[in-house]
């Protein structure tokens, strides 16, 4: 069962994806440019969306690593830059 985050995640995805099929349906009737942008914008978005929501279910299902400050990742990346001077 997904849990309140995963839940408003995947609403997101949908949505996106609804958007992005309308946006590219509308660039086919008219030919528009910016409608083909919009749309590709749009199914960015829905990408990202699906990233969110496997990195939220992997953090769901983490063990505490010890030997880190932040405790669920080694990952520089997300820390932030303060923690990373000296490197």
């Amino acid at each position: 069962m997904a849990t309140g985050g995963t839940r408003a995640i995947l609403a997101a995805m949908v949505a996106n994806a609804g958007i992005a099929v309308a946006k590219f349906a509308a660039y086919l009737v008219t030919g528009s440019a910016s409608m083909l942008a919009e749309s590709v914008h749009s199914g960015a978005c829905h990408r990202r969306s699906a990233v969110a929501c496997s990195f939220s279910e992997a953090a769901r299902h983490a063990q505490p690593r010890l030997e880190t400050s932040w405790g669920f990742s080694s990952h520089s990346a997300f820390a932030p830059p303060s923690s990373r001077r000296g490197k």
